[in-house]
C-alpha cells in the first residue's frame, strides 16, 4: 500500500477469485496481523499511478490482470466493462 507504514493487501480466507472486491480486501502488516478493516477502498487507492494510466479513457486493460472501467455513475461502468468485454465473449479463442 502507498505511504510510509509496510502494508499489505491480501484477499480473504476463503473467497474464490471472482468473489475477491476491492472493498473485502484485508490489510495486514509485515507479521501478518491485520492492521484495520478496509471498506471503501477502490482500485484507485491502491493504484494512485491508475489516474495516470487512464488518462481521458475509460477503458483500461491491465496486463495478466484483466480489464478496467471507470464512469461517473455505477451503470455507466457496468456498460463500458460490458462492451469492453463482448468481443472476447464472441471468439473465445
Amino acid at each position: 500500500m502507498p505511504g510510509p507504514e509496510h502494508h499489505f493487501l491480501i484477499n480473504p480466507y476463503g473467497k474464490l477469485f471472482e468473489e475477491i472486491t476491492a472493498s473485502n480486501l484485508v490489510k495486514i502488516d509485515l507479521d501478518g496481523r491485520k492492521v484495520e478493516d478496509t471498506p471503501h477502498i477502490s482500485a484507485i487507492d491502491l493504484c494512485p499511478c491508475l489516474v495516470r494510466d487512464f488518462g481521458d479513457n475509460n477503458f483500461l486493460m491491465l496486463r495478466n490482470h484483466g480489464l478496467l472501467t471507470v464512469a461517473d455513475n455505477v451503470p455507466d461502468a457496468f456498460l463500458f466493462m460490458y462492451l469492453f468485454q463482448a468481443p472476447r465473449r464472441a471468439d473465445p479463442s
